[in-house]
């Protein structure tokens, strides 16, 4: 018979070897979850699920919650640049407006200048054409008064048929005579020497006379008078008597 210590010490021996093998069996029962893509790397035995479950379960929800965070963050960077790129936009046409402004000034201004010179130029136009105007007027009135013969003898009408006859006699040297006062009998008195003194060598000359009969005639030469005995001779032929009335008939009576 084994005796009551080797029994103890075989039972002990069998404790320790059923010791042995249940760890083995636990160890043998321990899986490793890789859950695929989710990427779960639980760690447990098999049949205890519910753990299992909860933890794949945590990794669901937490994996888009992560893409989710990614995403936002994205669009958090996207709406910054954004942001910087407007307040770039708004900066840049803020400068653009004020440029604009400024331009608009400008051309503002210079419109205001450009219709002030045309209308000073406009001024200055006016003043030089009213002062041509004058200018043509006083020449006018100057030629007029040269042209017209100082005589109370002839009526206008007479003098303008005889200034009609010394300018074809004179054949065109001036477009218009002009005519000077040299001498007249009622304020210079009727003495011959006192004509000559005034007329003689003075060129061509128109004389108009009044005769005691009332009769009035005159004639025109381009001979200069001169006193002496004898007589000048026009060589050019345009010499010529004309005789007056108060009625306004004139008469060119001969050439000389």
């Amino acid at each position: 018979m084994e005796s009551e210590d080797m029994r103890k010490g075989a039972g002990s021996a069998s404790a320790a070897a059923a010791s042995e093998g249940d760890r083995q069996v636990v160890l043998e029962q321990q899986v490793i979850c890789r859950g695929g893509e989710l990427g779960c790397e639980w760690r447990g035995v098999v049949g205890d699920t519910e753990e299992h479950e909860r933890v794949c379960d945590v990794l669901r929800v937490e994996r888009p919650l992560r893409e989710l965070h990614g995403r936002v963050r994205e669009l958090s960077q996207m709406v910054a640049d954004s942001r910087e790129l407007l307040v770039a936009c708004t900066e840049q046409l803020a400068v653009e407006r004020r440029s604009r402004q400024v331009l608009e000034r400008a051309a503002a201004e210079l419109l205001a200048r450009l219709e002030s010179l045309e209308v000073r130029e406009r001024a200055i136009q006016e003043r030089e054409t009213a002062e041509r105007e004058r200018q043509a007027r006083e020449r006018e009135e100057r030629e007029q008064a040269e042209r017209k013969i100082d005589s109370d003898l002839l009526s206008a009408a007479d003098a303008q048929v005889v200034l009609q006859w010394v300018q074809e006699a004179r054949r065109g040297e001036e477009s218009v005579p002009k005519f000077t006062l040299l001498f007249k009998g009622s304020q210079d008195g009727f003495r011959a020497a006192t004509f000559h003194e005034r007329c003689d060598k003075r060129g061509a000359t128109l004389t108009v006379v009044k005769s005691s009969a009332g009769r009035v005639c005159g004639g025109y030469t381009p001979v200069s008078w001169h006193f002496s005995d004898g007589c000048g001779a026009d060589i050019t032929g345009t010499s010529f008597l004309f005789s007056a009335s108060w009625s306004g008939a004139s008469a060119r009576l001969s050439s000389l």
